[in-house]
């Protein structure tokens, strides 16, 4: 009689040493959780992509031209969706 091995996806496997070792899991995430509660405040967003344009390039010193002869007060972001019932007018 052939023995017929039993063997398991890398799926099962790897759910297995996870329900085996999840206090190291929760640990871990504890872990990471704490961190990133803690960096939040290091973190710095750049809004202004022109900022990583050189120098030299037109764009930049269009824009820094721009800046220099108009003056901007204010500006505004606008998003604007439509609504999935009104049909797309053709155009023509």
């Amino acid at each position: 009689m052939e023995r017929e091995k039993k063997t398991e996806s890398p799926m099962l496997k790897l759910a297995r040493f996870i329900v085996d070792k999840r206090k190291a899991f929760y640990l871990i995430f504890l872990a990471s959780f704490l961190f990133c509660a803690v960096s939040i405040s290091k973190v710095h967003v750049n809004d202004d992509i022109t900022t990583y344009l050189p120098a030299h390039t037109e764009t930049r010193r269009g824009l820094t031209l721009m800046d220099e002869e108009f003056i901007t007060l204010g500006s505004a972001n606008i998003m604007v969706s439509i609504s999935p019932t009104t049909p797309p007018t053709p155009s023509l």
